[in-house]
């Protein structure tokens, strides 16, 4: 795929970096579907390493091996940057010469366990901030990145991004012919949940029992006490459900209409059993969260767990828990239901 035109501001100093990022997206997506259709499915799926805040599988490998060759050898027309994010060699790696100019959240997959055993698409995830050290945060990300990696029987892939001075751009591509479509997504214009898709984030053994408790009493809730039995049952039942093993992919899903609501507390779940001294759970990390602001300028409503605007540090081992509606109607009518039922589980004051 070409470059796009416009994919960041003319003439910024990060320009030349988010050039850098779309060619290296490309060049780890191609790495990725040749293994895919070459390799056996217990390679790709083989643990190769573990790191502090996830398992990195074979798959992992290739992508993460595509991107860091690719960034090594072209780097050099990009100003000097700092690459944070999950990685074999470490958790920030620098490039170019003298002190970094931006830090560059990358997530090479995003979604590993759905793409390695072929059941649904990961993502390629970036985001590039100024570099403030620790103090760098998510909501100073201002250029966005998010590119899919399709299971090998899919031949349509889509790459959308955004920055701080232009609108969310998306575009479809024809893997095996190069083809390459405008995409349009426009917001979801749900004015409530029914016939649609929610996902209270529960993906591991651990918390499975207080999750689904909370959507539980959440489906309740929001149905309205007052309902007779029969329209309460129709009510409920008109709700669907869904668990999704990608971050990238549930933000991808709020913008596009396949889920209305996502709600991603395991780090409060984490807060009390730290303070319980027992076995804690898998978050979500800043670097799943890389290219948050596509979805937030494409009309997705985006708040941290506790409700307040979504933001963390840049840390690659930082929890982030986080709440999304797929438009700002929904989040009027829904979130403080959540908040009020996350105060009655004592997972936040």
């Amino acid at each position: 795929m070409s470059i796009p035109q416009v994919l960041i501001e003319k003439n910024h100093p990060a320009e030349p970096l988010a050039h850098l990022l779309w060619r290296a997206h490309q060049h780890a997506r191609a790495a990725v579907r040749v293994a895919l259709a070459e390799r056996r499915r217990s390679e790709m799926s083989n643990v190769a390493a573990q790191a502090a805040m996830d398992t990195i599988y074979g798959i992992d490998v290739v992508a993460e091996t595509a991107l860091l060759q690719f960034l090594g050898e072209y780097q050099r027309k990009a100003p000097p940057f700092l690459l944070v994010g999950e990685f074999e060699q470490g958790e920030a790696l620098p490039f170019g010469h003298g002190a970094p100019q931006f830090r560059v959240l990358l997530d090479p997959i995003d979604g590993t366990r759905l793409l390695m055993h072929q059941k649904s698409s990961g993502w390629i995830l970036a985001g590039i901030a100024p570099e403030k050290g620790e103090d760098t945060r998510l909501s100073d990300i201002f250029f966005s990145l998010q590119t899919e990696l399709p299971p090998i029987k899919q031949i349509f892939a889509d790459t959308l991004w955004a920055s701080a001075f232009s609108a969310v751009s998306s575009v479809r591509a024809n893997l095996l012919t190069g083809e390459e479509t405008p995409l349009f997504l426009p917001a979801d214009p749900a004015t409530d949940l029914r016939h649609g898709f929610v996902s209270f984030v529960n993906l591991f053994p651990r918390g499975k029992a207080l999750l689904a408790k909370l959507e539980e009493e959440f489906l309740y809730a929001q149905a309205g006490a007052n309902l007779p039995a029969e329209e309460l049952t129709a009510h409920i039942g008109a709700i669907f459900s869904d668990q999704h093993l990608s971050t990238g992919g549930q933000l991808y899903g709020l913008m596009t209409g396949q889920l209305r609501l996502v709600v991603d507390v395991r780090p409060l779940l984490n807060l009390r059993w730290r303070r319980q001294n027992e076995a804690t759970v898998l978050c979500a990390h800043p670097y799943d969260l890389a290219a948050h602001s596509i979805a937030q300028r494409g009309g997705v409503a985006l708040y941290s767990a506790t409700g307040a605007r979504l933001d963390g540090p840049t840390d690659p081992t930082a929890e982030i828990g986080w709440i999304g509606f797929a438009n700002q109607a929904l989040s009027k009518r829904y979130l403080q239901i959540i908040l009020q039922l996350l105060q009655r589980f004592d997972l936040i004051e």
